[in-house]
């Protein structure tokens, strides 16, 4: 499902809550995966805002938390980051994004064009260049 909002003067923008049914009938072994993606078009260009991935079809309020406050700007490198997932202390949610946040948010990963970089203990000034490798 694709949908598009224009930003305000001040570059703000507001999603109205959404509720998506499945066609996808009761079954008993299935595996439920909702993907989130916000994107910003700047000419030709993707800016990914929220790219996450949650195995669960209810709301999740570290989500919701999250996607509340998405303060951005354009030319930070997208990063995937970990935050708490409140009912589990030893499994944090992960998801990626240009935004930053002031708390409950350890960048590990950082993009930049073809090269990743591992960022070692959230510090974006002690970046480790991570190998790729190619099949």
């Amino acid at each position: 499902m694709l949908d598009a909002y224009t930003t305000d003067e001040d570059g703000r923008f507001h999603f109205p809550k959404k509720t998506i049914f499945s066609s996808i009938p009761n079954k008993l072994i299935v595996e439920h995966r909702i993907s989130q993606e916000i994107f910003i078009e700047k000419g030709s260009t993707l800016i990914p805002l929220w790219v996450a991935n949650q195995s669960s079809i209810k709301e999740i309020p570290e989500y919701s938390k999250k996607l509340a406050f998405l303060e951005c700007e354009l030319t930070n490198k997208r990063v995937a980051f970990e935050f708490k997932k409140n009912n589990n202390k030893h499994l944090n949610y992960v998801a990626s994004s240009i935004c930053r946040w002031e708390t409950d948010y350890m960048p590990f990963l950082l993009y930049d064009g073809d090269r990743q970089f591992i960022i070692n203990n959230g510090d974006f000034n002690n970046l480790t260049e991570r190998n790729i490798k190619e099949d």
